[in-house]
Order: structure tokens, then C-alpha cells, then sequence
């Protein structure tokens, strides 16, 4: 790049040597060392800018959602190509001023470059022994690490592979099986790529584990894809943070999982259950059948699966089908009771908005049923199956809603059609009141 010479530019590995953090600072490189050093040194009080595409090899959906989580933190990103670097005089002395291809000029008081690695095997003369690289220097090697000299294998960064620490230790246990094996070795080690997973530690992190939508269609798949907001994921509401999506990638054609991306927080914890689920060709309708617990960010693999079938996004499905394939009965209880049946509704109103028979909950409110759901559906529970009275678990409900949240209510209904301000209950319901 011209003029990159004639400035004291940072690496990554530079950066993290300064003492104190510069007052601002300009990222030319939008991957995953620049997305985490950018907003690094924006949390510590730099004004940063950001020059390239953000997030270049993430699905259009998450990448949206970082330049946002980038706005909100006061990152400016110019998604242009960096073309000439030079220095000029700033407001608190001299700044470094990066020049784009469209004439625009960003200015910041370091400059930090996050283009990418490229491999040093200029000097091992790699020619004498036969070995081929590529364009960018990289070793050329084949599925079982070997170089284009059968006696000479090559593992890690320097064989082009993926540029992280887990398929570096892959790649060179191949490399040692394969040139410590007897020559008549029937099958070679090799490194399975299949659902490679990768975190971007990022705040929400950019996880993905297998194929894009676009690398699908590239491979020859007709795909599907689902994106689940985080605002119907309950882990995100316990949390208060619901920006981000997680978005699965299907082949349509047999229901198998080939990819799971997701913009949250802890998203890098759901990708080795993604990875799992890619490797053994597990389809959507398994994902969406697999126990998953509450309140975690992995859950929303089953959520984000039950989409296929057109459900709605709740982590209460399994007591949902009870109430869509009859009323819950129990000893002592008799058929299509409304206390029952409501309870497991309003489990489902927590995560979705929406009542499983048609009823309407406020999703202005989510906040408040989220908590008192849990509560609530375990009554629905205790009814259903010991017939307890109604008026025995009011009481009860009541003191541990409050507990969730001391400005819920709960109530018991005569009859008719109880409207509040956050809920829409049938006959004989308990009435939920959160302000």
C-alpha cells in the first residue's frame, strides 16, 4: 500500500504491547483480528474507525448486526479499500490520514493493519527440495499434509489451512501418522473439515460451525435457512441483550443440518453443539426433538430448528403440543380445564408474544412473563397431574411472581374474559399484572 512505509503502523501483536491506548486510532482490515482490536480499543475510550468490509465472510444477516453493535459502540466503519497511507497534521499534532477508493480520507493518531498473514518461507529455499508454493508463499500440500516432495509433509499456518490454533493441531497430527507410517499405510490420516467451527471474540461474539448459504449453493445444495431473533431466545432476555440472530443452513432436499451461524453473547458455547449436530447428520426435525436446557444460548439450536415447521419461536413447544392436541388432564381434573390449559399458554406467551390457542400477550411485557413462566408452568404441571384445587397453588404462584418481579399480580378470574394491560386470560385463569 503506498505510503504504509513512511508510517509507524501497529500489528495485532504490536497493539496489545502498547502501554496506554492511543486517543484514536484507524483499522485498516474488517476480519477478525480487526473487528476485535477495533472494538478493544474502543472500550478502553479510543475514538476508532474501521476501513474495509466488516465481517467479509459472515452470513449478510450477522454482519448487519455487528456494524450496528459497531454504531452503538461509536465505531466509525468505512467499508471501502484502503489505498495510500500518509500523515498530516491533526488537532492533537500529527495524525495518520488512510486514503480509500473513493477519495475519502480517515484520520486517527495510530494506525493499526489487519489485512491478514502471509506466510515467511522466503528463506528456506524451498525450490532446492522440491516443495511448491502458492502466490501468497504458502506450502502446497495435499488431504494427507504431504508437499509436492513425497518425503515432506507441512502442517499449520504455513500450509494455507485455516488460521487457528485447533485445525493447526489437527493438521500436524496428520502430518506425523502420515510420515511415520509404513509406505503400504491403506488409508492416510487426513483433517475433516466438516462443520469447522469459528469464533470471532467479538461483544456479541460472531460464531459459525459448516457452510454459509452462499457456500451451499456454491457446492451444488438446494438450502433453506432459518434466522431466529435474539428476542425470542429466553437467555437473551434473562440477560437484557438481545441483539444478534442465530441462523441455521439446511439442505432442503434431506432436512441435514450444513451450517450455524450466530451473532450473541456466548454464541463461540453453541458452535461445538452445532458442530456435533453437522458431523453427524443430524436434520432440523432432530435438532427441534432434542432436549435442550432453559435458559441457555444453545437452546436456541432447538428454537431456531423449530422454524422449519412453522413454530412459533418458544422454548415451551413440548408443553405447547399439549394444549394444541387437547386439554391436560390428571386425576380429579376434568376435561379442558381452563386453569391448565392457560398456564402452559402463558409459558409459551413468555418467549413468542403469542398464546398457543389464539390469545394475545404483549410483547412490550415479555420482560415480565419470561420470569413468572417457569413459576407458572410448574403449577400447570402440579395441577394436571395431582389434581390440586386451584386455590391452593394461587397463593403460592402469587408470592414466588412476586419474587420474579414485585409489581406482578396474581389473581383468580369468576368468569368471562380477564383483559389487563399486558394479557388477554381465559375463563378461570389467573390474572398476570406486571407494570
Amino acid at each position: 500500500m503506498a505510503g504504509l512505509e513512511s508510517v509507524d503502523w501497529l500489528t495485532s501483536t504490536t497493539a496489545m504491547e502498547l502501554t496506554e491506548p492511543p486517543k484514536s486510532l484507524v483499522v485498516i482490515g474488517g476480519g477478525y483480528v480487526g473487528m476485535e482490536q477495533a472494538q478493544l480499543f474502543a472500550h478502553l475510550g479510543a475514538r476508532v474507525s474501521v476501513v474495509g468490509r466488516l465481517a467479509p465472510h459472515a452470513e449478510p444477516e450477522l454482519a448487519q448486526g455487528l456494524r450496528e453493535v459497531f454504531a452503538d459502540d461509536g465505531i466509525t466503519v468505512v467499508e471501502e479499500h484502503a489505498t495510500a497511507v500518509a500523515t498530516g497534521i491533526g488537532p492533537h499534532g500529527q495524525d495518520v490520514v488512510v486514503s480509500t477508493a473513493s477519495g475519502a480520507q480517515v484520520r486517527g493518531a495510530r494506525l493499526l493493519v489487519a489485512t491478514g498473514r502471509f506466510a515467511r518461507t522466503d528463506g528456506l529455499d524451498l525450490a532446492a527440495a522440491a516443495v511448491d508454493v502458492d502466490e501468497r508463499g504458502f506450502v502446497v500440500v495435499d488431504e494427507s499434509q504431504r508437499t509436492s516432495n513425497p518425503r515432506i509433509y507441512a502442517a499449520g499456518d504455513v500450509s494455507g489451512a485455516p488460521q487457528y490454533v485447533y485445525v493447526a493441531a489437527a493438521g500436524g497430527r496428520a502430518a506425523a501418522l502420515n510420515a511415520l507410517a509404513d509406505d503400504g499405510r491403506a488409508t492416510p490420516a487426513r483433517v475433516d473439515y466438516t462443520g469447522l467451527p469459528a469464533v470471532v471474540f467479538t461483544r456479541p461474539q460472531l460464531a459459525s460451525a459448516g457452510l454459509t448459504e452462499d457456500e451451499a449453493l456454491a457446492r451444488g445444495y438446494v438450502c433453506d435457512c432459518r434466522v431466529l431473533g435474539l428476542s425470542d431466545v429466553p437467555r437473551a432476555l434473562v440477560q437484557h441483550d438481545t441483539r444478534g440472530a442465530v441462523k441455521l443452513v439446511v439442505d432442503a432436499t434431506t432436512g441435514k443440518v450444513l451450517g450455524v451461524h450466530a451473532l450473541a453473547d456466548g454464541a463461540g458455547e453453541i458452535m461445538l453443539a452445532a458442530t456435533y449436530a453437522i458431523k453427524a447428520g443430524m436434520t432440523v426435525d432432530d435438532l427441534a426433538d432434542t432436549w435442550a436446557p432453559y435458559l441457555t444460548m444453545a437452546e436456541s439450536l432447538r428454537i431456531v430448528a423449530g422454524l422449519f415447521r412453522n413454530q412459533m419461536p418458544t422454548s415451551c413447544s413440548r408443553l405447547r403440543s399439549l394444549v394444541s392436541t387437547g386439554p391436560i388432564r390428571g386425576p380429579g381434573r376434568s376435561a379442558g380445564d381452563a386453569w391448565s390449559s392457560v398456564l402452559v399458554q402463558q409459558c409459551a406467551c413468555s418467549a413468542s408474544g403469542t398464546l398457543a390457542a389464539g390469545l394475545r400477550c404483549s410483547r412490550s411485557r415479555r420482560g415480565v412473563f419470561t420470569g413468572t413462566a417457569a413459576v407458572l408452568t410448574i403449577a400447570a404441571i402440579v395441577l394436571a397431574v395431582t389434581g390440586a384445587r386451584r386455590a391452593d397453588l394461587i397463593s403460592p404462584v402469587a408470592v414466588a411472581a412476586r419474587r420474579l418481579n414485585p409489581r406482578c399480580v396474581v389473581g383468580p378470574v369468576q368468569g368471562g374474559v380477564e383483559k389487563t394491560g399486558s394479557s388477554e386470560l381465559s375463563v378461570g385463569a389467573p390474572v398476570i399484572r406486571g407494570s
